[in-house]
Formats: structure tokens, C-alpha cells, sequence
């Protein structure tokens, strides 16, 4: 059986979890990835380490936390490419999960 403990606190604690987790975590579902960076001065071009499919919506995108709005704040330009609207602060940690 396999257990989920929220931040809350609260436990959920079911047989089907593991299902659930083969799904979405395997390559059933596709591979998820995750990259983090360090934004540089001036910076609004990040090329990922791994390819996806521009338009697929499964790229999401943070700025120190905060998720930003694609069309908006940033362009998928090809499949290993994000562009910016405006320049990331500097130091800013930009992470990409897709």
C-alpha cells in the first residue's frame, strides 16, 4: 500500500496510489522534465536540455516561483527554445517543467 502525506499534514493511504504514480511519472504518460537556471542580465532567450512539442501546453514556466503566462510573458519559439517578451531579472531562477 502506498502512502501520500500532504503538507497539511493529512494521509491518504491507498493500494491504487501506486497506479496513479506508475501513470503519471512513467513513460505512459511521457517523460516529465524539470530544468532550473540562473537568469543573467538581460537575459530572454533559455535553451532547454531536452526537447518538447511547442504548442502541447505542457511546458510550464516559473520566474522565481511564479508561473508565468505563455503568449504573454514568454514565446515557445522551437522545441528546445523559450524567448521572453522582456528581459528575466538578473539572478532570477527560471524553472521549466514539461
Amino acid at each position: 500500500m502506498t502512502s501520500t502525506v500532504f503538507t497539511s499534514g493529512t494521509v491518504i493511504e491507498s493500494p491504487w496510489l501506486n497506479d496513479v504514480n506508475d501513470y503519471v511519472y512513467s513513460t505512459a504518460a511521457g517523460t516529465r522534465w524539470e530544468w532550473e537556471t540562473t537568469a543573467t542580465l538581460g537575459q530572454t532567450v533559455f535553451n532547454l536540455p531536452y526537447a518538447y512539442t511547442p504548442g502541447s501546453k505542457r511546458l510550464a514556466v516559473f520566474i522565481s516561483g511564479i508561473k508565468q503566462s505563455a503568449t504573454s510573458s514568454y514565446v515557445e519559439t522551437n522545441s528546445t527554445t523559450v524567448t521572453f517578451t522582456e528581459a528575466v531579472p538578473n539572478t532570477a531562477i527560471v524553472e521549466f517543467t514539461y
